[in-house]
C-alpha cells in the first residue's frame, strides 16, 4: 500500500506542474541536453526507451539520430506530461505509455538504448528499476542516466524544493557503481561536472 500511495503522490506531483514544465525549463539545461545526447552512442535505427519522458524534451534531440527506421517508446508516469509530449515532433516514430518504471509492460530485451533523463532521483527502488531496465535492454545495449546539472546541485534542488521529491536523491558515485553492477550492466563511464552527470552502462553478451 505504501508503494502505491507513493506512486500516486509523484504521479499526481508531475500531473500538476505538466502544463507549465516546458516555460519553466532553463534554455542552458536544453544546450547542455544535446550537448549530452552527441556523447550517447545512439544509432540510427535503433529502438530507444525514454524513461521520464516528461514533455518529451528528448524527442527534437534523439529523433533525427535515430531516424525513420528508429522508434523513440516515451515512458512516464504522469498522463499530463505525456499530453504534453504530444506536441514535440522529431522525425521519428515515436510512441507514448504511461507506466510506472517498478512495472513496465514491455518485452524483454527489446530496446538497444535506454535513456534516463532527468528522472533518475525519482524512481521509488533505484534497484529494482534499474533490473527492471536491464531486462528490457538487448544484449550488447546500452542505457544511460544523465542530468544537464552535477549530481549535488540535482540533490540540493529538490532537497530545496521538499514536499514528496524533498528526498530524492542521485546516490554517491560508489552507490551507484554498485546498482549498475547488480543490474547486471558494465560501468562504462560515469562523468559529474558543474553542467552534467552522465552515467552510461553496457549490457554485456554474456549477461542474461
Amino acid at each position: 500500500m505504501a508503494d502505491a500511495v507513493t506512486t500516486n503522490s509523484i504521479r499526481d506531483f508531475f500531473d500538476a506542474r505538466a502544463a507549465a514544465w516546458d516555460a519553466e525549463a532553463s534554455p542552458n539545461s536544453l544546450e547542455r541536453l544535446k550537448e549530452i545526447v552527441e556523447t550517447l552512442p545512439v544509432r540510427r535505427g535503433q529502438r530507444v526507451l525514454d524513461i521520464g519522458c516528461g514533455t518529451g524534451v528528448l524527442f527534437p534531440v534523439v529523433a533525427p539520430k535515430v531516424g525513420e527506421a528508429g522508434l523513440i517508446v516515451a515512458v512516464d508516469i504522469s498522463r499530463k506530461m505525456l499530453d504534453e509530449a504530444r506536441t514535440k515532433v522529431g522525425g521519428a516514430r515515436v510512441a507514448r505509455l504511461q507506466a510506472d518504471v517498478m512495472d513496465l509492460p514491455l518485452a524483454a530485451a527489446s530496446f538497444d538504448a535506454i535513456i534516463c533523463y532527468s528522472v533518475f532521483p525519482h524512481f521509488s527502488d533505484q534497484q529494482r528499476g534499474l533490473i527492471a531496465l536491464s531486462r528490457a535492454l538487448k544484449r550488447d545495449g546500452w542505457l544511460t542516466v544523465c542530468h544537464s546539472n552535477s549530481r549535488a546541485a540535482i540533490n540540493e534542488f529538490h532537497r530545496s524544493r521538499g514536499g514528496i521529491i524533498g528526498g530524492h536523491a542521485l546516490p554517491e558515485n560508489s552507490a551507484m557503481k554498485r546498482l549498475i553492477a547488480r543490474a547486471g550492466l558494465r560501468l562504462e563511464r560515469l562523468e559529474d561536472r558543474s553542467d552534467r552527470y552522465i552515467v552510461l552502462a553496457t549490457k554485456a553478451a554474456r549477461n542474461p
